[in-house]
């Protein structure tokens, strides 16, 4: 009997000692900020700090509005009245459109002043000079009136340049092209009259047909049956009109 009481004791003993047997590394719950469950009274303390799984911007906003979201938009801020290409920049914000000269007009006007006029002398010897096979020039208006209008008005810019170049200063009318833009291809906002002056223009520029293949320009629909009729005269002075190809961007 009295071994068993021994045995009995013994292990009661071992028992309790290793209730007090402590790890090396143990470090108490209330280190972690965790101290059991709360009252009802008593905030959750949060270990860590929670922060949301986002990207910082948000990739599908179209800050600038301008149709393209910020992920594929490479220029910011693009005026909303110029055409785009599908990153976001400017269509002619490029160097395949670099205008050896550009006119200004009046509003609603088509006459070409007589300093412009001057000028586009240099511009033909340039040309005859150069390796290009076209004079391309292409009027524009700012955004006043209906479209249409200014339509007819940015081609009737277009051929007062073109009628110098030609009449004055002996550019073959085969090799002037003209095109009309109306309000599509603003370089500056339609706010101020000072910004609407920028954009009442008509660009000169040298190409050819790799170069207007390059950037779009569709010399291979020129109907020879709609070409743009300067005048009544007994000249008839025509030029072949060049159509922009908005489904190719």
């Amino acid at each position: 009997m009295s071994s068993k009481l021994l045995l009995g004791l013994s292990l009661f003993l071992l028992a309790s000692c290793a209730e007090h047997i402590v790890p090396e590394d143990y470090q108490p719950a209330e280190d972690y900020g965790v101290r059991g469950l709360p009252n009802s009274d008593q905030p959750i303390r949060r270990p860590y700090s929670v922060g949301k799984i986002l990207p910082p911007q948000n990739a599908l906003a179209d800050d600038d509005s301008d149709g393209v979201i910020n992920g594929r938009d490479q220029c910011a801020n693009t005026s909303m009245s110029v055409q785009i290409t599908n990153n976001g920049c400017d269509l002619f914000d490029h160097t395949l459109y670099q205008a050896k000269y550009s006119a200004n007009f009046n509003t609603a006007q088509a006459s070409l002043s007589t300093s412009d006029a001057k000028r586009l002398k240099s511009v033909a010897e340039e040309f005859n000079d150069s390796s290009s096979q076209f004079i391309l020039v292409v009027g524009h208006t700012d955004a006043s009136g209906h479209s249409a209008s200014n339509q007819t008005l940015s081609i009737k810019r277009a051929v007062a340049i073109a009628e110098v170049l030609h009449n004055r200063y002996h550019v073959p009318r085969q090799q002037i092209l003209i095109s009309g833009q109306g309000n599509k291809m603003n370089i500056a906002t339609n706010d101020t009259e000072a910004d609407r002056a920028k954009n009442r223009r008509a660009d000169v520029l040298f190409t050819d047909h790799k170069n207007l293949e390059r950037f779009k320009w569709d010399i291979w629909s020129v109907d020879n049956q709609s070409l743009y009729d300067t005048s009544v005269d007994s000249d008839q002075q025509q030029y072949n009109v060049i159509t922009f190809d908005e489904a190719a961007q």
